[in-house]
């Protein structure tokens, strides 16, 4: 049990049956700005409470339009600049933006030119805002209060009346956080942001508690720099800044009780500029600074003399947890007071220096027993300045280390999936690393794969399996029984036989146990795949229609849903249980919604719904089924019976789908269309196309030689590749005239 488990949550948690981590922590934090009395009972009403209510208004505040002079938003007026202070501090790549500025003054006066720069800075906070905005929506739209959650703490670091620009969002950090969440691993009292901006600031490195922390020259560690400076009162905690000064600076930060309380800019070993908490004199830092810049041989001119007479031996302690080299300046006395310094103090010192060069500057050696544990806390500097020399038993010993310490890291999931991806190749390579990505990829990778795409970008580039996780022949088999069930529920044609499978799984010698497995955790996935299910799978034991019994008031309610909304079968939300997806009924209810949704609008295979215009696409496992084929038939004749040419209608994706062409054939053989037969019961017709080759073209070709009775005949005879899950299903063609 962990502390997320033992955490004294709100009663209202108990109350309405809050189980999502987020809502609980979301509740805990946030109980009194939630409407309790007006109908928010569980975790369906409080998500969609902060989906509509919560998050629009915190978006409300970060957009350009409306009133943005109100202390509710997050931008800045008149009173909050200075207009010759950023004369004096703008930076190099802002220059056309100040000549601007003084053109405006010149001619039009002050007031025009400060309003043109509120304008320009409001600007760049607005687009900061909004790249948060959108990669939180896009990721993360399933779970609203994991996204408020984040954006209203990081959105107060840059708050109504601050110039501050926030930094550019990682992906990689709020997925890793958002699976810390999701595995109650987070103290329900942190704050979220908080702990995204210590993660940025430190990587995979120990995180500082107390003591120096070494950000190098480099754009690239901007969002480093922007982190690490998050609450000191620095410019470089903007993004803009931190850029801006990583181009010809390195930064040194001294953390105290896990805040930066004093920060040197540094360029060729000589400190620019030193400063305190918000920019101020750092005077209580003064003796820490010098004692660091001597160490660090830093060209360095304090402001102000430095004593270190008459320090008694506890002010030295205190010195030596910030920097453990300030042994070197203790004076003799309070040395031999002190003793030897404890080698374990030093082991940070690798951040700075390598092994050999920390031995001569505080005049010990390190032990065998020293190196194993420097490379167990570091292991990302085993090839750079961890040097040992020693025997081959003992080089293997902390080889073998080594690639524990990344392998104890990854298993308790330390890592992004960034990180993971950086991480060195000879620890990839290693059978811990294949099983314990195999664990994360259960844990959370899957889940995250087989959610139903948001965007028409996901939906066009779904995010691989193999590019996370390469296949590997000796990989464990439940990591393959996944890499085939994703095979499955990308599909995005309407070909589910075993060639859709890559050889790499088609050639095995088990193929047949990997399909028969891949089969079972798609369905669970996604439920309609059963409609594309294939026949010897179906006749299993296995396979069968669950058969779980639930009151009938809750059937009639569970089916109700399924045929006003049938993308819930599929869906995680909705309060449809699990085991009611997987009966016969369910599926039946299911198709009866699409099957109403079709005949309407058989020109497209999507649905529009919710306040936001959200959109869900017809599956294509349910082009497999006859019932979807007949609604396709029927309402393409209806559309002919009011004179038009739905096949113009249809876009190129849709026309490649084989089973909607021969509903569309039908539809013209049936609806006594002599234009539109004559236009497309040809050789070449244009039906054919954006069609794949495979079985059901080759029909379409026989359909459109000798006329579409040959179509119905088979259709009827249940000769087509069609599925049929039911065994009491009968195709109603009367109100077609097929009959």
């Amino acid at each position: 049990m962990n502390a997320f488990t033992h955490y004294n949550f709100p009663a209202k948690v108990r109350k309405f049956a809050i189980q999502k981590a987020s809502l609980k922590v979301f509740i805990a934090k946030y109980e009194g700005i939630v409407p309790w009395s007006k109908g928010i009972k569980n975790e369906a009403d409080l998500t969609a409470y902060i989906a509509q209510q919560l998050l629009p208004a915190l978006y409300s505040r970060c957009s350009l339009l409306g009133d943005i002079h109100k202390e509710k938003t997050y931008f800045v007026k008149a009173n909050h600049v200075d207009l010759e202070n950023h004369y004096r501090t703008a930076l190099e790549q802002e220059a056309n933006e100040v000549a601007l500025l003084r053109e405006l003054e010149k001619h039009q006066g002050t007031a025009a030119a400060v309003a043109e720069l509120c304008r320009q800075i409001n600007q760049k906070k607005s687009d900061a805002f909004q790249l948060w905005i959108k990669l939180m929506s896009k990721h993360f739209q399933d779970d609203p209060a994991f996204v408020f959650l984040m954006l209203h703490p990081i959105f107060q670091t840059s708050p109504f009346g601050s110039r501050r620009i926030l930094s550019e969002p990682s992906l990689s950090i709020l997925q890793w956080l958002h699976l810390q969440l999701e595995k109650e691993s987070i103290y329900p009292g942190f704050n979220l942001s908080k702990l995204y901006f210590i993660k940025e600031a430190f990587g995979i490195s120990e995180i500082k508690r107390n003591g120096w922390q070494m950000i190098p020259r480099g754009r690239k560690n901007s969002r480093m720099l922007c982190a690490a400076a998050r609450g000191s009162g620095w410019c470089v905690a903007s993004y803009s800044m931190a850029q801006f000064y990583l181009e010809r600076f390195s930064f040194y930060i001294l953390w105290s009780d896990s805040k930066p309380k004093a920060a040197l800019r540094v360029s060729n070993k000589t400190v620019y500029e030193y400063v305190g908490v918000n920019n101020s004199f750092p005077e209580e830092w003064m003796h820490d600074i010098s004692l660091f810049c001597s160490e660090m041989d830093l060209n360095y001119t304090p402001e102000t003399s430095i004593s270190f007479e008459n320090k008694d031996i506890n002010w030295w302690k205190n010195r030596i947890r910030y920097w453990p080299l300030a042994y070197n300046q203790m004076p003799e006395e309070i040395k031999i007071r002190f003793g030897k310094i404890n080698r374990v103090d030093l082991y940070s010192l690798v951040t700075f220096f390598s092994t050999s060069e920390i031995e001569k500057k505080v005049n010990i050696k390190f032990e065998f027993e020293d190196y194993f544990e420097i490379i167990t806390l570091y292991p990302e500097l085993y090839t750079s300045n961890i040097q040992w020399e020693g025997s081959i038993e003992e080089t293997e010993a902390l080889k073998v280390a080594w690639l524990q310490s990344w392998i104890g890291k990854l298993t308790h999931q330390a890592f992004t999936l960034a990180e993971i991806n950086a991480m060195p190749e000879e620890v990839k390579k290693t059978k811990a690393f294949t099983d314990c990505i195999g664990q994360l990829f259960e844990s959370h990778i899957y889940r995250k794969l087989i959610r139903i795409p948001k965007s028409r970008d996901e939906r066009a580039y779904p995010l691989k399996m193999d590019d996370l996780l390469p296949y590997e022949e000796h990989e464990p088999i439940g990591q393959t029984y996944s890499r085939a069930a994703m095979v499955l529920i990308q599909n995005q044609t309407t070909e589910f036989g075993d060639r859709i499978f890559p050889d790499f799984l088609n050639s095995r010698s088990d193929f047949n146990e990997i399909r028969q497995q891949a089969w079972a955790k798609a369905l669970e996935a996604r439920p309609s795949l059963r409609l594309a299910l294939p026949q010897d799978l179906a006749s299993l034991k296995m396979f069968a229609f669950k058969k779980v019994r639930y009151p009938a008031l809750k059937v009639k309610d569970y089916c109700r849903k399924l045929k006003e909304k049938p993308w819930m079968l599929d869906s995680k939300t909705g309060g449809i249980p699990a085991a009611f997806k997987q009966q016969e009924i369910a599926l039946k209810a299911y198709l009866t919604g699409w099957d109403a949704i079709i005949r309407k609008n058989p020109h497209r295979l999507w649905v529009q719904f919710g306040r936001f215009g959200s959109r869900t696409y017809l599956p294509s496992a349910a082009l497999r089924n006859k019932q979807i084929v007949d609604a396709f038939f029927y309402g393409f004749k209806t559309a002919m019976a009011k004179k038009t040419d739905p096949w113009k209608s249809l876009t190129p994706n849709t026309r490649s789908k084989p089973e909607i062409a021969l509903a569309f054939l039908m539809a013209i053989h049936n609806s006594n269309k002599p234009l539109l037969k004559k236009r497309y019961f040809v050789e070449n017709s244009e039906v054919l196309e954006h069609l794949p080759d495979g079985e059901i073209k080759d029909i379409i070709k026989k359909t459109i030689k000798i006329g579409a009775n040959f179509f119905f005949q088979a259709f009827m005879e249940n000769k087509l590749p069609l599925s049929n899950p039911f065994s009491d299903f009968t195709i109603d063609l009367e109100q077609a005239n097929l009959a």
